[in-house]
């Protein structure tokens, strides 16, 4: 239901609030990083510089990106024909267990520029980074059901893909 409304924003709007959360990632880089190694078992070493870093650059992209996204005038001869970018509605995200901060972001960040809202399965070995994503993506201002995450197995990938009320699945 929060999809259409946010469809209905600028897409400078939905940029800002894109921009704000992955400044927050970013201040919180370290806090994100423990987690990350904590889910994943991989190195401090890499976490610190890799996962919620690149996370927050889809994130400080693709805001930078959403004001732009409006249409084009495209010439037919005489006459002209403009477009309008819609945005899908609803999106599912299907994470993988190797980098889980990275993919929700990656997974997320064009969706919500372009209006769409994002259903995440985060893997279920790695259950814990995409719940985080979620907390900041609110903190920063993202709507309320804009951004879901839901937990389990295999069975709730396939559940999620055949249902037909998903406009777009990654």
């Amino acid at each position: 239901a929060a999809q259409k409304d946010w469809a209905r924003r600028s897409g400078t709007e939905r940029g800002r609030v894109l921009r704000r959360a992955a400044d927050i990632i970013r201040e919180r880089n370290r806090e994100l990083s423990v987690l990350e190694t904590y889910d994943t078992g991989k190195p401090l070493s890499e976490t610190l510089y890799v996962d919620a870093t690149s996370g927050a650059d889809a994130l400080e992209y693709f805001g930078g990106l959403a004001g732009s996204l409006t249409g084009e005038h495209i010439p037919l001869g005489q006459d002209w024909v403009y477009t309008v970018r819609e945005a899908l509605g609803l999106c599912v995200g299907i994470g993988a267990w190797n980098y889980p901060t990275q993919i929700a972001c990656w997974k997320g960040a064009p969706a919500w520029a372009c209006g769409n809202s994002m259903v995440f399965k985060p893997s279920e070995t790695t259950p814990l980074c995409a719940l985080k994503v979620a907390e900041i993506l609110h903190e920063a201002g993202l709507p309320a059901g804009l951004y879901n995450v839901i937990q389990g197995t295999g069975s709730v990938c396939s559940a999620l893909v055949a249902d037909s009320r998903v406009d777009k699945v990654s």
